[in-house]
């Protein structure tokens, strides 16, 4: 959890986002909630099935491309509007 906050918190200078996903053995609800609230984007409980570590790795990313497209089309929109 440290070490994602200590990556997050660089990030805020580098204005990149580093995709973290928590690979735990804790599969209470509390611990995914805990590691989402430290800045990681995904959680997978362990045993690790290759379906659901691929499923959250695909998320993750799509999620952040669609953040990256979102990003740049309002930074085009406000390019035209002046």
């Amino acid at each position: 959890y440290e070490a994602t906050r200590k990556i997050r918190e660089m990030e805020v200078n580098s204005g990149k986002h580093t995709p973290i996903i928590a690979l735990s053995a804790n599969a209470m609800k509390a611990h995914r909630e805990k590691g989402l609230t430290a800045g990681m984007d995904g959680y997978v409980t362990k045993p690790i099935k290759i379906s659901e570590l691929s499923g959250e790795i695909n998320r993750v990313l799509s999620n952040a491309v669609d953040a990256k497209a979102t990003a740049s089309s309002g930074g085009l929109h406000e390019d035209f509007g002046r």
